[in-house]
């Protein structure tokens, strides 16, 4: 059975007790932003590339020039 405690003594036992969970949090606060902090230290950021011109063709990668087709091209299958 729980020992009985005078009004004194159980109002330290009330103060240590939220001396305690006031630590805890304070810790836990501090160690999500602590986390936090140094996870977006290490993150880089690229700058966004927008479009401004709205139609324009994307850039070819590798260097190679993409084909456009006039509309006028004979194709063959082979053969003769």
């Amino acid at each position: 059975m729980a020992q009985r405690l005078s009004p004194a003594a159980r109002d330290a036992a009330v103060n240590r007790v939220r001396m305690i969970t006031a630590g805890i949090v304070v810790l836990g606060v501090a160690g999500t932003v602590g986390l936090g902090m140094a996870i977006a230290a290490e993150t880089v950021v690229k700058p966004a590339v927008t479009n401004q011109g709205g139609n324009a063709a994307p850039k070819p990668q590798g260097g190679v020039a993409p084909q456009v087709a006039t509309g006028n091209a004979v194709t063959t299958s082979g053969g003769s």
